[in-house]
């Protein structure tokens, strides 16, 4: 049986909940430990797995990929809609890895992962320029 030390377990946690505020998403109650519980957190129509480690390397297996693909493609799956991605941290930076057909999809349906605060929209407004702004 492999045990995880106690700041391990406190960190993963911790890159969690950091990642869940970074998508704007929400943790999945009970993830890592119940069996219904698919993956770590949601956003959109994402899904995320979220591996935090202290050290320099990080390796994915088919395991790790089929943990990602599993909810969404398996028996009581989310269904196509959906997206399984892991998001790592490794070496001070967040990776965020998806199948190349799942990118290609979410960059052809313009798919916002992230919400749009006020502020961009005001950002966005002011940037363009444009005599009459008719639609």
């Amino acid at each position: 049986m492999i045990t995880m030390d106690k700041k391990a377990l406190e960190e993963g946690r911790k890159y969690e909940k950091h990642i869940a505020a970074r998508l704007g998403g929400k943790l999945v109650p009970g993830s890592g430990n119940q069996w219904h519980s698919k993956l770590d957190l949601g956003a959109r129509k994402f899904v995320f797995s979220a591996k935090w480690t202290g050290l320099t390397s990080f390796k994915i297996t088919k395991a790790l990929v089929d943990e990602i693909r599993a909810p969404i493609v398996g028996p009581g799956g989310l269904g196509p809609d959906w997206t399984g991605a892991l998001v790592i941290h490794v070496g001070g930076v967040d990776y965020a890895v998806l199948a190349l057909d799942d990118l290609i999809g979410a960059l052809k349906d313009d798919v916002r992962i992230v919400p749009v605060t006020k502020l961009d929209e005001k950002r966005a407004r002011a940037s363009r320029l444009t005599l009459l702004d008719i639609e």
